[in-house]
């Protein structure tokens, strides 16, 4: 699906920038980014939705630094064999930063094609409850992104993107929990691991200062 959205949005702007424009419109030297999976995601902020700073140290060449922070709480009723009915929560926090180095590599018009590379760093946390046991989880992560994405600035000063993100992440977990009404608390389970995963595609709007 979201190797479709990439296309969809390619050719959208592809489409867009090929009309009559009397200016070339070309990056400045800073700018204000948000990106996200969607439209939900910048309404309710939920994880995806990043904030970033872009600095362009030639024409054609910038850094981003990129940050995005997710909290949730939710509750339900659950029911556990021999304890009963009662009330399940769930909580949740993680922050995460990236440090990207970018390059525009192709451009048409006011239609860039660009790539980037970086490390990142996560943090999560995450806490559970009910009528049985606590339980948390610390998770560290941390690895490099690769970028490939497309930028159409539609307007001076205004631009909207569109980008695909492949991501190499060793992962630290540390979890353990507490039985409810007593001191007993499990000895912690560590478990590490290494992936690499793809992300879907992002779309955004970045406003050059």
């Amino acid at each position: 699906m979201h190797y479709k959205l990439c296309l969809f949005n390619f050719v959208f702007l592809a489409g867009l920038t090929f009309g009559e424009t009397s200016n070339y419109l070309t990056p400045s030297k800073y700018s204000l980014q948000l990106r996200t999976n969607g439209l939900q995601d910048v309404s309710s902020l939920l994880p995806g939705t990043t904030i970033s700073i872009k600095k362009m140290i030639t024409s054609l060449e910038g850094i981003r630094i990129s940050a995005g922070i997710s909290a949730g709480s939710s509750s339900s009723e659950n029911s556990s064999q021999g304890y009963g009915t009662g009330e399940s929560k769930q909580n949740s926090l993680s922050f995460a930063l990236y440090v990207t180095k970018l390059k525009y590599a192709y451009r048409n018009k006011n239609l860039y094609l660009y790539y980037g590379y970086g490390p990142f760093g996560k943090y999560s946390f995450q806490y559970s409850a009910d009528s049985y046991q606590q339980t948390t989880t610390n998770i560290f992560s941390g690895g490099l992104s690769g970028y490939l994405g497309v930028e159409w600035f539609f307007y001076e000063h205004f631009s909207l993107f569109t980008e695909y993100s492949l991501n190499a992440t060793m992962q630290y977990s540390r979890w353990s929990s507490k039985i409810n009404g007593s001191n007993l608390v499990s000895s912690p389970t560590i478990t590490k691991n290494f992936n690499v995963n793809s992300n879907s595609a992002l779309i955004g709007f970045s406003i050059y200062l």
